[in-house]
């Protein structure tokens, strides 16, 4: 995304090379906290099952035209089927999935995203 080299970053070096994972991780986290106001830690004890949660959503979206994790309507007017719409139980997680789709605007993006870090959230508390 054009928009967002502005804020790549190096792990180690003056000059970030994003085909590395070090410095693709560290512009991504530095993009989020800028741009998203990513600055508060996921607590994943709200999050019930991460797996069941993410295989719903796919198979929401598979029969759902246009279907969206989070959103009703964009910007443009689109009406989007939401996903998390009247489900008071996915507002916590609906919050960190609009932040993750700041960097890229794809549902099965942000979920996946979330996904793995809920996966390694549970595999260091083992």
């Amino acid at each position: 995304m054009p928009n967002s080299f502005g804020y790549a970053d190096s792990y180690k070096n003056s000059v970030p090379d994003l085909n590395t994972m070090e410095d693709a991780i560290m512009s991504v986290a530095k993009f989020l906290h800028k741009k998203a106001d990513f600055d508060t830690l996921m607590d994943f004890s709200k999050i019930q099952d991460m797996h069941k949660i993410e295989s719903d959503w796919y198979e929401y979206a598979f029969e759902h035209e246009n279907a969206s994790f989070v959103y009703e309507k964009s910007r443009s007017g689109k009406v989007y089927n939401c996903f998390t719409k009247d489900k008071k139980e996915l507002q916590y997680l609906k919050g960190y999935v609009k932040k993750i789709m700041r960097y890229n605007n794809s549902s099965n993006y942000a979920i996946g995203v979330i996904r793995l870090a809920y996966d390694a959230h549970q595999e260091l508390n083992r």
